[in-house]
């Protein structure tokens, strides 16, 4: 049965969802978060929170190696950063591994691709590090949102149930994660902003046991834009931690719109519009040509008697359009380039993309036996643009629901990053159809004081540079501020109780210690003290020599022979207790006492006799040495000397033998 505090946090947050459902709106200002400790503004709302909490056993610098893998690019990207303390990193070395198409299908094969590439990039760094691998977004949800202030103890539950609302989800198939970014100040009212996330339980294991079997161990699973968020928190991209900022990702069969706010990802959006979708509109185009120039063709081979050899189906142009004469409507090659056309059939997939990539700078250019060989740029953009278009019309709705959601922000910068270096052109489009100024993250910029210390003179291009940003990103995570899929909010919980369990042990010892400490100082005070004093009483005794004095030498022996009398007067009034005490307790039980008599002489000795009469139990072979053992017991005794046998008789009792005897003894 839930408790009312359970209650009374689910009626808030069903509270706020009401009030979010009636349309409550809020001030720009009132929403903007409060920027880094380095640049504090008074006046905003969102409070980023700070552990003071000291680490007592944290290492003076750790090394972090990160794997990105490309698949897309069928590459795997290395980067290793030393993290020499909180503010202050250094990039150690960067790697970039290309693989066979299909290899990640195999996966005995791309096991031991990673194994040999992971030993070699790490075999001069102390096995102490910590390895970072990255999990396809597409796998992955996200989501921002408010919630009432609680307790700690329910925070997880809130969230889970405010993100449940929004993206239901299994458990036991999906992992789920949360960050809470600070407190927000909505209509007057305190609430916590939320980043909250789910990954597929399926894909982190298969990633993490790739690297087990590998022999290198994970220590987190994130996601590309989470280590683009990696690249702002750490400051390695100082603009990116201010104000609010889209990194547009056009990627091969897809692209991914992130918005970060003040450094933090709070928007991940997936659109099926990417490369692809451009090298169809080339296709579309050059093979619409293609069955133009065929039908050419086939209508000069139709008048010579021929029959055509190809299937105008195949070709994607509508014969209805040739008919009506529409055919310089929907083709813009020059007569020129249509002879750069593939006369052998329809362009292909690669063939199209090779024609794309050619307005990458950094990409080989056409050759003369590729198709589109004589085209220009120009007509290139041309093919290109409705994908394009429907990109942008993607990002603007986009950008459209992030103002609504929150109360008319708008995105001030656009990165564009993906598989291609795009021309000025392109990216010139992209940012005039958005009306937003753009911006790019070269990780190997001068500027960086994190890559002073290695040597970026490589021949890669801008666009290779560029790739480089997540792998670098992904270097820099912590489980401080990355979220980190096997190593979720979960185990950061159960951290934090054996933290804190740990901090009471220790500042229990710690105060035991000085409790500990302190006596140790006192007591070496008061030895000290009583050391000095010892000296100074030795000292004092080395210099006294008392002169002999007859009186006091004579009142000294008086006291000692009284003292000798007293002695004697005990002595004497306590000897018979004292030897019968002593008989008692040497006598064996198998010899008993029959009868005993002291007798003392006068006298300044006051020595006596001792006589013991008794009989000795046993077998008839071991009486006499019964009675021999009483005896050197007896002579042992410090009260008794020289004792000896009088009489031994042996006599037979009731059909057993007994020895008679008589000791006598002198007394001390």
């Amino acid at each position: 049965m839930p408790t009312e505090s359970e209650i009374s946090s689910t009626e808030r947050l069903l509270d706020q969802i009401r009030g979010e459902k009636k349309g409550t709106s809020l001030a720009p200002e009132e929403i903007k978060p409060i920027p880094p400790a380095d640049s504090p503004a008074p006046g905003q709302a969102i409070q980023k929170r700070k552990s003071f909490l000291p680490r007592f056993f944290s290492s003076s610098s750790q090394i972090s190696i990160s794997v990105d893998l490309d698949l897309s690019k069928n590459e795997i990207r290395f980067a290793k950063i030393e993290q020499i303390s909180e503010h202050n990193c250094q990039l150690l070395g960067y790697h970039r591994e290309l693989f066979k198409p299909g290899t990640y299908l195999d996966p005995p094969a791309f096991s031991a691709l990673l194994k040999k590439t992971l030993t070699e990039f790490c075999g001069g760094v102390d096995k102490n590090f910590a390895i970072w691998a990255n999990l396809p977004s597409a796998h992955v949800e996200l989501r921002n949102f408010r919630i009432p202030r609680v307790t700690k103890k329910q925070l997880a539950r809130t969230v889970q149930f405010a993100f449940r609302k929004e993206v239901p989800y299994e458990e036991k198939n999906s992992l789920f994660d949360f960050e809470v970014l600070g407190d927000v100040t909505e209509n007057g009212v305190r609430k916590l902003s939320v980043v909250a996330c789910t990954a597929s339980r399926a894909e982190v294991e298969s990633t993490r046991n790739l690297f087990a079997k590998c022999g290198f161990p994970l220590t987190g699973i994130t996601i590309v834009p989470f280590a683009i968020q990696n690249i702002f928190r750490t400051g390695w991209a100082k603009e990116g931690a201010k104000g609010i900022i889209c990194n547009l990702y056009i990627g091969t069969d897809w692209s991914r719109i992130d918005i970060f706010y003040e450094g933090n990802l709070i928007l991940m959006r997936g659109v099926k519009s990417g490369l692809n979708s451009m090298a169809e509109s080339i296709i579309d185009e050059l093979n619409a040509k293609w069955a133009l120039q065929d039908t050419s063709k086939a209508g000069f081979m139709e008048e010579s008697g021929d029959e055509p050899d190809f299937d105008l189906s195949e070709t994607g142009l509508l014969l209805d359009d040739l008919a009506k004469g529409n055919e310089t409507d929907s083709i813009s090659l020059s007569l020129e380039n249509e002879l750069a056309v593939d006369q052998h059939g329809p362009v292909t997939s690669e063939e199209a993309r090779k024609i794309l990539f050619s307005l990458d700078p950094d990409s080989p250019p056409l050759t003369k036996e590729d198709p589109g060989y004589k085209l220009s740029k120009s007509e290139i953009y041309e093919m290109i643009y409705p994908a394009l278009d429907r990109l942008v019309r993607q990002v603007e709705r986009t950008f459209q629901h992030f103002s609504s959601a929150f109360h008319g922000e708008s995105v001030k910068k656009i990165y564009l990053s993906g598989k291609i270096n795009l021309s000025r052109e392109i990216a010139d489009y992209i940012t005039g159809q958005l009306g937003i100024p753009e911006g790019s993250i070269n990780p190997f910029a001068p500027d960086i004081p994190c890559t002073r210390g290695i040597s970026v003179s490589s021949p890669m291009g801008f666009s290779d540079k560029l790739s480089f940003v997540s792998t670098i990103g992904l270097a820099l995570s912590d489980n401080s501020r990355t979220p980190n899929f096997i190593y979720t909010h979960i185990e950061k919980t159960q951290k934090r109780r054996v933290s804190k369990f740990d901090r009471a042990v220790f500042v229990a010892f710690l105060m035991a210690m000085c409790v500990c400490l302190g006596v140790s100082v006192w007591q070496s005070k008061e030895s000290s003290k009583k050391n000095q004093n010892l000296t100074q009483l030795n000292q004092q005794l080395e210099h006294f020599r008392p002169e002999p004095d007859k009186n006091l030498i004579t009142s000294m022996a008086a006291k000692v022979a009284l003292k000798r009398q007293n002695f004697r007067k005990y002595s004497k009034r306590y000897r018979g207790m004292a030897a019968i005490s002593e008989i008692s307790a040497l006598t064996p039980l198998n010899i008993s006492l029959m009868s005993s008599s002291l007798v003392f002489t006068d006298g300044p000795t006051g020595k006596g006799t001792l006589t013991l009469e008794g009989t000795v139990k046993g077998k008839r072979r071991i009486l006499e040495a019964s009675l021999a053992g009483y005896v050197l017991k007896l002579a042992g005794s410090p009260l008794f000397d020289q004792p000896s046998v009088k009489r031994s008789v042996i006599d037979s009792e009731n059909e057993s033998d007994v020895l008679h005897f008589t000791v006598q003894i002198n007394m001390q």
